[in-house]
């Protein structure tokens, strides 16, 4: 199913409004930023975490016959290497969905930001090594 112009302008505007919830409700939370890359992806970034960083994106997707009426999402978090060489030192696909179960855009940024406030315990931890 082709989408059309009236579909594509429904997800841009679908994508701001998740944007600027997305800022929104990070203002909620101490300690976590808001900001938007160069390639225009949402981003979440603990203050106290310089190496790491959660891509955040949501969007509306056709659902079988009907068109937008689904909304996926993914949060990723990666963290680089102390010596900046190498993988990353963390990689991990935090939440990944085609139907994330609203297709609001303010409950799908909290949604979000509730799996990185709920990460943030992981980061506190030492990381395993072998």
């Amino acid at each position: 199913m082709a989408v059309s112009d009236g579909e594509r302008h429904e997800q841009r505007r679908w994508h701001q409004e998740f944007a600027a919830a997305l800022a929104k409700e990070t203002d909620t939370v101490p300690g976590l930023a808001f900001y938007l890359p160069a390639d225009g992806m949402p981003a979440l970034r603990w203050e106290d975490d310089p190496r790491g960083a959660y891509g955040a994106f949501a969007g509306l997707v056709a659902g079988g016959h009907a068109p937008l009426t689904k909304a996926t999402a993914t949060l990723h978090y990666r963290r680089d290497p102390a010596d900046g060489e190498g993988p990353f030192e963390r990689d991990e696909q935090l939440l990944s969905t085609l139907d994330l179960g609203t297709t609001d855009p303010r409950l799908a940024a909290a949604i979000l930001v509730t799996g990185a406030r709920h990460h943030r315990a992981t980061l506190q931890k030492p990381l395993h090594t072998p």
